[in-house]
């Protein structure tokens, strides 16, 4: 199994919520 650490800086709250939804679904939010 590969592990990966995905972050990001997005400033729009607009944007930053449809990549957390579309993240949500693929491990562990920090």
């Amino acid at each position: 199994m590969k592990t990966y650490i995905v972050t990001y800086d997005i400033s729009d709250p607009k944007r930053l919520r449809k990549v957390f939804q579309i993240l949500r679904g693929y491990g562990d939010h920090l």
